[in-house]
């Protein structure tokens, strides 16, 4: 990422400005901080209010994230001025556009996830990395996305294109929130599919260990 150069207060008025391009768009890195925590310390070093910031979705604390931040008709001298010192913040490749970054505008994510003090044999890991490999993961926990319960409705709503026992089996969870008679009416033969794998988790644990249901998925 191309940084951005700020060596004083001289530097932020911009004298003049690309036409029908008012909104400044640039690359946020930033690192243990999140995306709206970082937005608030750049937006209070010019004083500005962070709502003049759009962004396609925030980034969590803990990830070394980069992103795309829009504003509008602020110099990209300023907005580097108030990055300067601050820890774990970093904004450069600055661009103009002709409309704001928005919620949820963007193709979709790219990850790279590191493992610390795995404590398994080699066996197990390799077998893991291969299922991860081949089958995916479910990306629909955390309360980033929906919080948990909504996920595990979200995982069992019945849809148009189940098949009968797999939509019958999902329609009793959703009128009755009872995992064993949700199991019963979908059968044996939807056992291998991710709805039963969850039902199993959700009559096999305690009633409220949402999460652990969900971890079960693609164990059995």
């Amino acid at each position: 990422m191309k940084k951005y150069a700020a060596k004083g207060a001289s530097h932020h008025v911009r004298k003049s400005w690309p036409k029908s391009k008012q909104y400044t768009t640039f690359v946020l890195y930033k690192e243990n901080v999140d995306t709206i925590a970082a937005i608030n310390l750049i937006a209070f070093k010019i004083r500005l209010k962070p709502n003049m910031f759009a962004y396609a979705g925030t980034k969590d604390k803990r990830g070394k994230t980069s992103q795309l931040v829009s504003v509008n008709r602020v110099a990209p001298e300023k907005l580097a001025y108030a990055a300067r010192k601050q820890r774990g913040i970093y904004i450069g490749n600055f661009t103009f556009h002709h409309r704001p970054m928005k919620l949820g505008s963007l193709q979709g994510n790219h990850f790279r996830i590191v493992l610390r003090e795995v404590k398994a044999s080699d066996e197990a890991i390799e077998e893991a990395v291969n299922s991860l490999r081949s089958q995916g993961f479910i990306n629909y926990y955390g309360t980033q996305r929906f919080g948990t319960s909504t996920a595990v409705d979200l995982i069992l709503s019945p849809r148009d294109n189940d098949d009968t026992d797999l939509s019958r089996g999902c329609k009793v969870w959703s009128q009755t929130k009872d995992p064993e008679a949700a199991l019963r009416a979908m059968r044996r033969a939807s056992e291998s599919s991710i709805e039963s794998q969850l039902l199993h988790g959700l009559a096999s644990l305690e009633k409220n260990d949402l999460v652990g249901a969900i971890m079960r998925v693609g164990l059995q």
